[in-house]
């Protein structure tokens, strides 16, 4: 079937085969630790290209040489929403800088490799149709921070067992003052790394913390589902052979 395809698309684009150690800027290392194997996932290369494509901009926000503590700016600045005023000028401005390309780019490796920058770039795309000067410093720490730990990555080992396959979910009860709707955030893990983490705003408001909390459990409760089902069409009983815990934090 994968030959077939392959002659398919060959005949049509022309395509080559090619390693898949490194595709779509992620890097997969496989190496053997005693009796283990470990996956190893990164994006160095792709971390690198990102900066030097906004190399000029880092400096003009003062990370040319300085190294942000975490991804997310602190307090009032931590935080974007629609509700606050930016002229038309300034919206015009940020997104000639190149706004929503940055967007992107964080997603990327947010979504492959540094899924602890969810919340931050969350925040960044909910700002996109008006972003603002805050926005682009917003984004700009991010930036920063994935500069400093761009050899981070995800790591999953055959041996890692300790708590099979298992979730945690959390949300905030700090309503958007555009629509008061809070954000919500879960993780599903496996073998010593992460398989997925969300993080976004609830499609409805809640009216006090139990209610946002419970929105959220559906919705790791419905990721947690999907994996499950996809262990079992790959024959891999055994890992779902217990109920997959979803702690509350």
């Amino acid at each position: 079937m994968m030959l077939y395809i392959e002659q398919a698309c060959h005949a049509k684009w022309k395509v080559k085969q090619v390693s898949s150690d490194f595709m779509l800027g992620v890097r997969r290392t496989l190496t053997h630790e005693g009796d283990a194997l470990v996956l190893t996932l990164t994006q160095t290369e792709y971390i690198d290209g990102v900066i030097g494509a906004y190399q000029d901009q880092l400096v003009a926000a003062g990370w040319g040489d300085k190294s942000p503590e975490t991804p997310v700016p602190e307090g009032k600045d931590g935080y974007l929403t629609l509700d606050e005023y930016v002229s038309e000028e300034e919206t015009k401005a940020v997104s000639e800088m190149g706004y929503k390309g940055i967007c992107g780019s964080l997603i990327w490796v947010m979504r492959f490799t540094h899924n602890e920058i969810a919340f931050a770039v969350s925040m960044c795309c909910r700002v996109m149709s008006r972003p603002s000067r805050k926005a682009w410093a917003f984004a700009m720490q991010i930036l920063a921070w994935l500069r400093d730990h761009k050899t981070r990555g995800k790591r999953f080992r055959s041996d890692y067992d300790e708590h099979g396959l298992v979730a945690s979910v959390d949300a905030s009860f700090k309503p958007d003052p555009k629509d008061g709707r809070c954000q919500h955030s879960h993780v599903v893990q496996w073998k010593g790394g992460t398989l997925c983490l969300f993080s976004a705003k609830h499609k409805h408001a809640g009216f006090g913390t139990p209610a946002v909390e419970y929105m959220a459990i559906r919705w790791a409760a419905a990721r947690v589902r999907g994996f499950r089902n996809l262990l079992e069409e790959l024959g891999l009983h055994k890992v779902i052979e217990q109920p997959t815990l979803i702690y509350i934090c």
